[in-house]
């Protein structure tokens, strides 16, 4: 990894670190009712894990990082497609199967996946982001053709 790469991520971690820090001074709350602190928390969180995985990974990603550039655009254009299909199809496929679609899709054809591990990881991911959103945090998804499964 080149000393610049370094340098950013021990930047970032240090700033994801701060927003985390400052954010302890605002009620956090709970998952059921967040406070003002707690989504910087969380982003802060993220921030720090972000960039420690940059910091440790990033020396294996640039040597492959030449090779990578050919599809470059394709895949850009693949996960933006991705993108539409799941905001068009949100409200009527609901949020479990559109995520489900999404993830896999972009999984499938951008990061050329095997069909057993894209399809068992985006219906692990849907599925659990689906639990946090409606029991976790009480926010209603729109169950779309599967209502029947989610009722």
């Amino acid at each position: 990894m080149k000393p610049k790469n370094q340098w950013s991520s021990l930047v970032l971690l240090a700033l994801g670190a701060v927003i985390s820090l400052l954010s302890l001074r605002l009620s956090l709350g709970s998952l059921g009712h967040p406070g003002a602190g707690f989504a910087p928390f969380i982003y802060g969180l993220t921030l720090g894990g972000i960039s420690l995985l940059n910091f440790f990974l990033g020396a294996e990603a640039e040597e492959g990082a030449s090779s990578k550039k050919e599809g470059a655009y394709s895949r850009v254009i693949f996960a933006g497609g991705s993108l539409v299909f799941y905001a068009l199809c949100f409200s009527i496929l609901g949020y479990l199967l559109s995520t489900l679609l999404a993830v896999m899709g972009m999984m499938r054809l951008i990061d050329r996946v095997r069909w057993s591990i894209a399809l068992s990881f985006s219906g692990g991911a849907a599925i659990a982001s689906f639990l946090f959103f409606e029991y976790g945090l009480g926010v209603p998804l729109p169950p779309g053709i599967l209502r029947w499964l989610i009722q």
